[in-house]
């Protein structure tokens, strides 16, 4: 059966519709409350007005009658999102506000799933596309993206290294014994991830992608295209360090080039899925 979301949680910062929009459509999918956040301490009138139109609207254009406002510290985000079963906020801002601001924050302490929508997002989710390494577990990411935001399916990405097939050529072994290694390769590290996938179910990915080595983002970007991709799920990151910043500039490419949406899911340390409906 799948998991029903009860909370929703909607960053009301900078949201340009295209958060409030998908958060009222998942919320009326599954009865769900609404949770209007404002990032600080509520002071602003400006900032408190804007939202309340936000809920307005959710009640009057999408006949919703649990919809909540609320104001939180930066600080306090943690404890907050502990609560929610999915945070739904605008695509990642321009410049330095996507790597240090308030939504950089938001997706480094979140223990909730984060979904980031983008404008072009469709109404609902076709197919959903997850990175995987040898040692990682894709149930997780594929249970998020099925039963959280209702993909239909979701495809695997792995991308591999092709050190073992250069060093070859360098030493001139011939063309067709290079290609037959890589082969061979392929089909070995496509039974070993296969092995570490469900055996049946939402959490078994509909198919593996194997890539050669090379930038995780274009190939994500390109496989979303030929693939017809429209969501993107990631495992979410907990460090302020430069590998941090690189998830970030994975998903701005990701929405900027590919225009689908991505969704961000907290490691399997912090298990915040809904309870069952």
């Amino acid at each position: 059966m799948r998991k029903l979301l009860r909370t929703i949680a909607v960053l009301a910062e900078g949201t340009a519709g295209s958060a409030i929009r998908r958060a009222a459509r998942l919320a009326t999918r599954d009865d769900a409350a609404i949770v209007l956040v404002s990032v600080g301490d509520g002071s602003s009138p400006v900032a408190l007005a804007d939202v309340l139109v936000q809920a307005d609207w959710l009640r009057t254009q999408h006949g919703l009658t649990r919809v909540l406002v609320c104001a939180v510290a930066v600080d306090d985000l943690a404890a907050a999102n502990a609560a929610w079963d999915l945070l739904v906020m605008d695509g990642l801002p321009p410049g330095l506000r996507a790597w240090f601001g308030t939504p950089a924050e938001v997706l480094r302490t979140c223990v909730c799933p984060v979904l980031l929508s983008t404008r072009r997002g469709g109404v609902r989710y076709t197919r959903a596309l997850a990175p995987v390494g040898l040692e990682s577990h894709i149930a997780p990411i594929a249970e998020a993206a099925t039963g959280l935001t209702g993909a239909a399916e979701v495809h695997a990405l792995h991308v591999m290294q092709t050190s073992e097939e250069q060093l070859m050529q360098a030493l001139g072994v011939p063309q067709h014994i290079v290609a037959r290694h890589w082969r061979d390769r392929v089909e070995a590290t496509r039974r070993r991830l296969e092995a570490r996938f469900p055996d049946d179910g939402p959490s078994r990915p509909a198919r593996l992608h194997v890539r050669p080595s090379g930038a995780m983002a274009a190939h994500l970007v390109s496989a979303t295209r030929t693939f017809g991709v429209d969501l993107v799920a990631l495992r979410a990151w907990r460090s302020r360090l430069p590998v941090g910043r690189l998830h970030l500039g994975v998903a701005r490419r990701l929405m900027a080039e590919a225009g689908c949406d991505v969704l961000v899911v907290p490691p399997p340390a912090h298990p915040p899925w809904p309870r069952e409906g």
